[in-house]
């Protein structure tokens, strides 16, 4: 075949005469690495990279629009059983609008139906502290993306990891040098640890920097519901126990918060810890409790400074409830920061770090727009979680910042100076614009907003929040770069059962658009006759036991 014709095809990758196909590669429990790997009957044993590779699999270098497919159910591990896959450090990139693809095809799989390839440490479920792990992975890693970027690492399953002692900066899945990926689907859970462990495993790693990495963090679940989580009394190492809430372990993603939408955050210890975020939405954390170990710091969302000076911070559409933690929400930005849509409930901890926003200096003059949240305030009992606004102290900046208030649905506050705290010595300017509902418990459990159904509204006839906002369409496009302001309420995302584990899957009902014109509802809903603002029933079957 003619050059001409391989371009006009577009299947042809050259560089300074160096030519390469991307193609598709398959990997199986039962292959062989000196197969072929392209078809389904002629796989690989392994993928490039992973512990074990070998003949064709080894002497094949990917490169962008390489697509490698691991057959459903199938399991690779690290420490025992057949075959050995782990460690596996990934070294190529793909390219802008080419990536190189890790991951699955839902037709192919081992089994009665499809499950996701499990990636396991071999180590078992354990819902208490050990004395020793049956396999150490304390310096351990199952997954390393290494210097690349471009690259989709899409649907597998990690679990088995035990750790004793500190296991950073060790993590199960490394992408402190990855740019430009998309990490997409996973299932991480079933973990353990030890009596002497420190709590600080990481599910993602990332690199915690002040440059911003672009990668994408999408559909994921972490879930510590078969880990370990324990009593508040001493002999169950649950010492920073909150509001008579157990203790939990696990950290999800440190150092990546670029981009993190439609994840599952459930029974951890830790949710996210970053240095910057550029947008976070649709997400849905839960039974989020402080750590077994008394030297980590128990957090649901936190940004430690801003690396993304220059750009709008977005957080919208989330749905976090049911958590003890030290902190629920810290922020450090030196920009606008757009916070709409989100519901908070049920939320308890340290009142000064419930919902806290710092600059990332002292002479830095943050905005921060607050519209359209629902925030529930009574479930805790002493309405201790309020947007507070930084006093300063040796490591955390002074605020002097102007906030907006609009739209919101404040439950168990009376007046908006209920909201928020300005700590000594932060300047803070406070714009109401109005149109904000405020109720208490007993009258908006009356009106139908409960917890069963994230405090959305019911009945329009028989709902303080239906119709009483200001129409805001012309703020679309500023509030996010998804017209998302406009394009729908909150509804987080589900955890559902599926694939051989969970999924973290949209709402089933199609969120409900605010209107183009005239008036839209307070709080984080509009009102929608198909169910309560849209939003599907909580899945069945999902409930905090405490140990």
């Amino acid at each position: 075949m003619r050059l001409e014709s391989l371009y006009t095809y577009g299947l042809l990758v050259c560089c300074l005469s160096l030519c390469a196909f991307g193609g598709t590669h398959y990997i199986a429990a039962n292959g062989s690495d000196s197969n072929n790997g392209t078809n389904q009957t002629s796989a690989w044993l392994h993928a490039p990279g992973m512990a074990g590779c070998t003949a064709n699999c080894a002497a094949y270098t990917p490169v962008p629009g390489d697509q490698f497919i691991f057959r459903g159910g199938d399991t690779w591990h690290y420490s025992a059983g057949s075959p050995v896959g782990l460690p596996w450090t990934w070294h190529w990139s793909g390219s802008a609008g080419n990536n190189i693809y890790l991951g699955t095809d839902s037709s192919w799989y081992s089994g009665g139906s499809f499950k996701r390839p499990i990636l396991t440490m071999d180590n078992p479920l354990s819902s208490v502290l050990l004395s020793s792990c049956a396999y150490d992975d304390v310096d351990k890693q199952a997954v390393v993306l290494n210097n690349v970027s471009y690259v989709t690492l899409d649907d597998f399953e990690f679990t088995g990891k035990c750790w004793s002692g500190d296991p950073d900066p060790n993590a199960t899945l490394n992408i402190t040098t990855a740019t430009h990926s998309l990490i997409k689907g996973n299932y991480f859970h079933g973990w353990s640890s030890t009596t002497t462990s420190v709590d600080v495993h990481r599910m993602i790693r990332g690199l915690l920097s002040a440059t911003p990495t672009y990668n994408e963090i999408e559909y994921n679940v972490f879930d510590g519901s078969d880990s370990f989580h324990g009593t508040t009394t001493a002999s169950n190492q649950c010492f920073k126990a909150v509001n008579g809430a157990p203790c939990q372990s696990g950290f999800a993603i440190y150092g990546d918060g670029y981009n993190l939408h439609h994840n599952v955050f459930r029974y951890l210890s830790n949710g996210i810890v970053t240095n910057g975020f550029f947008t976070v939405h649709d997400n849905l954390f839960e039974y989020m409790w402080a750590s077994y170990d008394d030297q980590t710091h128990p957090n649901v969302i936190e940004s430690g400074t801003d690396g993304l000076r220059g750009v709008p911070f977005y957080l919208y559409n989330n749905v976090i409830r049911h958590t003890r933690q030290n902190v629920t929400l810290w922020v450090m930005f030196d920009r606008d920061a757009y916070e709409f849509n989100n519901v908070f409930f049920d939320n308890f901890g340290d009142s000064i770090d419930c919902l806290e926003h710092s600059p990332a200096a002292d002479t830095s003059t943050p905005v921060l727009h607050f519209y359209n949240n629902t925030l529930d305030a009574s479930d805790i009992g002493n309405g201790a979680c309020k947007i507070n606004f930084a006093g300063g102290n040796s490591s955390t900046p002074t605020w002097h910042g102007t906030t907006t208030f609009e739209n919101n649905h404040f439950i168990g506050y009376s007046q908006l100076s209920s909201v928020w705290v300005c700590q000594s010595p932060a300047t803070c300017a406070v714009n109401d614009n109005g149109h904000e509902v405020y109720q208490t418990e007993a009258t908006a459990n009356g009106q139908g907003y409960t917890a069963s159904n994230n405090y959305a509204p019911v009945s329009p006839g028989n709902g303080a929040t239906v119709g009483v906002g200001a129409g805001l369409t012309g703020y679309c496009a500023s509030f996010s770069t998804d017209n998302a302001f406009c394009a729908g309420t909150s509804g987080g995302v589900l955890e559902q059962p599926g694939q051989g584990g969970y999924v973290a899957v949209s709402p089933a009902v199609a969120l409900v658009a605010r209107p183009s014109s005239g008036a839209w509802d307070a709080g984080a809903y509009e009102y929608s006759s198909g169910s309560a603002s849209g939003q599907p029933n909580p899945p069945s079957g999902l409930t905090a036991v405490v140990q």
